[in-house]
């Protein structure tokens, strides 16, 4: 009689699927490699088992578990300040002195021109920034990038100034320029 309950408490081979980390495996299951698949299951010294179940949900928990975990792993690493740093984000960003132009737009006779039009041109994005002078000609520029060379000059109806250059190597954080309309527009 209890050899007869435990037979029937035995699955057959075609009730029990055997699951490799949640994939199917196509290989005969005996009695004796379900019972070591049972004990084992899962992962031993980082090499997966072949595990023996009875449906596939139990291998897509462990699935799931393992990539969360490697999600964790990822996202804890990516907060880290070190990998900040690694990506040229951080501190050293923090340090660069930003430049400022400021000047005046005037005559011939060095008048202050009210309402003239400044343009700064960023020579490597060729970004242009415009600035409309005060009612006194002056003008100003601020957050410039110190390692980028700009071009400025100034307009006011017919009337252009020289284009005058910024560089880089100039080590001057606040530059004054006076632009004097003195040249026909172009």
């Amino acid at each position: 009689m209890k050899r007869r309950q435990k037979a029937s408490q035995t699955k057959t081979r075609s009730e029990i699927q055997p699951v490799v980390c949640g994939i199917r495996a196509g290989f005969p299951l005996t009695q004796g490699n379900m019972d070591q698949a049972t004990r084992n299951q899962g992962f031993q010294f980082g090499v997966p088992h072949q595990v023996a179940m009875s449906n596939s949900s139990e291998g897509f928990l462990l699935l799931r578990s393992a990539v969360f975990a490697v999600f964790l792993a990822f996202l804890f690493l990516s907060l880290t300040p070190g990998a900040a740093n690694a990506r040229g984000y951080g501190d050293d960003n923090k340090n660069v002195e930003l430049r400022t132009v400021h000047g005046i737009v005037v005559d011939k006779n060095e008048n202050g021109i009210p309402s003239s039009i400044v343009y700064l041109e960023n020579m490597k994005t060729q970004g242009v920034r415009t600035y409309i002078a005060d009612d006194s000609g002056n003008y100003r520029f601020s957050g410039l990038d110190p390692n980028e060379d700009y071009e400025i000059h100034a307009e006011k109806g017919a009337l252009a100034s020289s284009t005058h250059t910024i560089s880089s190597f100039d080590s001057r954080r606040d530059i004054e320029v006076v632009l004097h309309l003195i040249h026909k527009k172009k």
